[in-house]
């Protein structure tokens, strides 16, 4: 009898041994498929954190998790027709961000749309903005030195302040955008265009939100 109660205890120990094995490897299993949608995941937590940032323009815009989640769930359940995993997530990003702007857009006041466009572009793509770009945009950069030169003569004296300030901000533009050379900016100064007149030779020197800046 003990010998049968060793021998069933060693086969129950080895059941168990077999059974934590397959556990873990479909917990690992698991984790791996998990981690296929977190870019997905990701995605949707800085959209819905940007949204819940809303009421600071208004204290009107307030948007539930519950909202959001159904949209989100919404989005998942989409039948895209696409094999690819990676290329799914892809456009089901995409779609996430289509479904959350028309969604939030329509509960908004006309004039706080633009706001909303840029913000959740800032939201869902950090990188493409440099250091102190967004800052300067809301009016909130504080500079810590002021640009050694004065303004350059091509700039109206009602806007000096303002390219003061981007140049404290991006000390390096003087030298990359050739602010001190009169006969590239006076054409854009002087026009009523001016965001179809950048010379050619400083243009592909700028981002996309630079250019917006020094229009503004």
């Amino acid at each position: 009898p003990l010998i049968k109660s060793l021998e069933g205890t060693k086969a129950a120990a080895t059941t168990i041994s077999e059974s934590l094995a397959e556990s873990n490897r479909l917990q690992v299993d698991l984790d791996q498929q998990r981690e296929v949608y977190r870019p997905l995941a990701t995605l949707g937590s800085r959209i819905f954190i940007m949204v819940r940032e809303l009421s600071c323009i208004d204290h009107m815009y307030r948007f539930s998790l519950e909202a959001f989640m159904v949209l989100f769930n919404k989005v998942l359940n989409l039948k895209l027709g696409v094999d690819s995993t990676e290329e799914k997530l892809r456009q089901l990003g995409n779609q996430l961000k289509i479904m959350v702007l028309f969604y939030i857009s329509r509960s908004l006041f006309k004039a706080d749309r633009l706001s909303f466009g840029l913000h959740m572009v800032r939201s869902i793509l950090p990188e493409k903005f440099e250091p102190n770009e967004w800052e300067i945009f809301q009016g909130t950069f504080i500079p810590s030195n002021q640009p050694p030169t004065a303004a350059p003569s091509w700039c109206p004296s009602d806007r000096a302040a303002s390219l003061q300030l981007l140049r404290a901000a991006f000390p390096r533009i003087d030298e990359v955008w050739q602010l001190g050379k009169d006969a590239l900016w006076q054409p854009w100064a002087a026009s009523d265009k001016c965001e179809d007149s950048f010379d050619s030779s400083i243009y592909s020197r700028m981002s996309s939100f630079q250019r917006v800046l020094l229009i503004q």
